[in-house]
């Protein structure tokens, strides 16, 4: 069910309306089309779903709720048999029992748990502007924790929590994370399993059977380690009892190679994801950017810094005491262009 969901990619769109019983939703629905094509004589499919929403409308003028006249938006034929639509939730409900329906899901109500180093709060990704109100079946919790509160969390970021068994000494909160750019129609709850020491399987499993008993639709898992045989990768083993569950697992397949082997997290049940880069190459312009930056020399300018020996983020917080504008942090050899995203305080690249 849940790979049904993101195939078939169920859109909706929240309008603003005056109270409850005006609000108007907009579902991609999925018809039969063979029972649809024995209950209706027209061969244009437009003309087959525009009588499915007469249909629903006079229903409507039959309730006296004329002001709800349901909307057809387009017809699909290729990419899916069905069509779109904007409807109250009465004929959402009358739609549902129309000969030939198959699904409809609004995506606003799509969960998605992320186990990383926690979360960003303030990022205008997490903003829950003309977002509906959280699902009730969310039994997620927003939990405190170092420069992070309960109202941190709203509409669109529904869930918080902190794992840190395996790594207990190195607490320090959820905040210090950077999970970013999300769909904004999604919802998004943040489990922090990672620390400056690594991520724990401790953690990790106690996230994972956390995210499913709250109800999360994805698990998003940003971390790879030292491959496995199946039966003894626990990450592997909790993804596949979470999809046992209706979840959907996606697991980042590391930032190594290139050379053979190198793509991490490949158990067959779950959806691993890498990205690709262009090939590029630079010469070195400065040192590794440590201690006290001349600042009569980076005030104004882009920096360009090597990213090996010493925090990446400590050297943009000395590239912006010096003045500086941005800095470009350059790979050592053996990280190839590998990419790491860091809480950098000035502009990076």
């Amino acid at each position: 069910m849940m790979y049904g969901k993101i195939l078939q990619f169920l859109v909706q769109v929240t309008t603003a309306s005056v109270g409850a019983t005006t609000a108007k939703n907009t579902y991609i629905i999925q018809m039969d089309k063979t029972k649809m094509a024995a209950n209706h004589c027209q061969d244009d499919s437009t003309q087959t779903y525009q009588a499915v929403i007469n249909s629903i409308n006079e229903m409507s003028l039959q309730e006296d709720d004329q002001k709800q006249q349901a909307e057809l938006l387009y017809s699909y034929e290729t990419a899916i048999s069905g069509f779109a639509a904007k409807l109250s939730s009465k004929q959402f409900q009358s739609l549902e029992k129309v000969y030939g329906f198959l699904s409809a899901a609004p995506a606003s109500d799509m969960i998605i748990g992320i186990l990383d180093t926690g979360i960003w709060p303030e990022h205008v990704s997490f903003k829950d502007t003309g977002m509906p109100a959280v699902p009730s079946r969310w039994k997620g919790v927003c939990e405190k924790g170092t420069k992070f509160s309960k109202s941190n969390c709203n509409k669109k970021l529904i869930g918080a929590r902190v794992f840190f068994e395996g790594y207990e000494a190195d607490f320090s909160g959820l905040a210090k994370g950077m999970a970013r750019g999300t769909s904004y129609t999604s919802r998004i709850a943040v489990y922090k399993v990672c620390w400056r020491l690594g991520c724990s399987n401790l953690d990790i499993m106690a996230a994972i059977e956390k995210a499913v008993q709250d109800g999360v639709d994805v698990l998003s898992l940003s971390m790879v380690s030292y491959p496995l045989p199946f039966y003894s990768d626990l990450v592997a083993i909790g993804s596949f009892y979470a999809i046992k569950s209706g979840v959907f697992v996606s697991n980042s397949a590391g930032s190594s190679g290139p050379f053979s082997s190198s793509v991490r997290n490949t158990a067959p049940w779950k959806m691993t994801l890498a990205a690709s880069y262009i090939d590029r190459s630079g010469i070195p312009a400065s040192k590794f950017c440590l201690g006290t930056l001349n600042e009569s020399l980076v005030k104004g300018k882009i920096v360009v810094c090597h990213g090996g020996n010493g925090s990446r983020y400590v050297k943009s917080e000395n590239v912006k005491k010096a003045k500086g504008v941005g800095m470009i942090l350059v790979n050592p050899k053996f990280q190839g262009d590998e990419l790491t995203a860091d809480p950098h305080i000035l502009p990076t690249a």
